[in-house]
């Protein structure tokens, strides 16, 4: 019952973003990131996380696997072209990806099913020249199972897939970033 209230409140607030992303003049979508209901209960600090599977955005030919076993934590970040607060947090996420690559994987997840086409995430990908792992969520399928009804939303997970932070909504400056993650280390 829960699980079919959840998908229900899923479906409307992706079919909200689908009709405000093909309806609304391209000036009024820059100012703001998606907020849909506030009844989802966020993962928090010490929650286990899934693994899953995602295309590449670079080659969608490969895909990307998430396993939660790994050899250092990860800096998940979730994300949309047309979201002002994601695009204005991609230069600094680029930073901390770069300052702490040997002790941290960063990878950012597009909220694809929001974009209008795939080659509006290619043209703002192609104005910052960012190195980290681009992944498709095709189908909001990673999005929902994290919780994101917020982008940009991020998480911190450690090794063992257990999230080191409560969820963290909203743009993060490269201060803030690395204050967390010198933190949690």
């Amino acid at each position: 019952m829960i699980k079919n209230i959840i998908a229900i409140i899923s479906l409307i607030a992706l079919s909200t973003i689908l009709i405000y992303q093909n309806f609304w003049p391209e000036e009024d979508k820059q100012d703001g990131a998606m907020i849909v209901s506030p009844e989802v209960a966020f993962l928090q600090k010490g929650d286990q996380v899934n693994n899953f599977e995602l295309k590449l955005f670079e080659n969608q030919e490969k895909v990307y696997t998430f396993n939660t076993e790994r050899n250092k934590p990860i800096f998940i970040n979730f994300w949309a072209s047309w979201c002002k607060p994601c695009r204005d947090e991609m230069p600094a996420l680029e930073k901390f990806s770069n300052q702490y690559k040997e002790e941290l994987e960063v990878i950012t997840i597009n909220v694809t099913e929001t974009e209008s086409k795939l080659s509006d995430v290619q043209a703002f990908l192609d104005e910052g020249s960012y190195t980290f792992p681009v992944l498709l969520d095709e189908n909001s399928d990673v999005t929902n199972a994290f919780s994101v009804i917020t982008i940009p939303t991020s998480f911190l997970i450690d090794e063992n897939g257990i999230l080191m932070e409560d969820t963290i909504k909203g743009a993060l400056t490269l201060e803030e970033m690395t204050e967390m993650w010198e933190r949690n280390k």
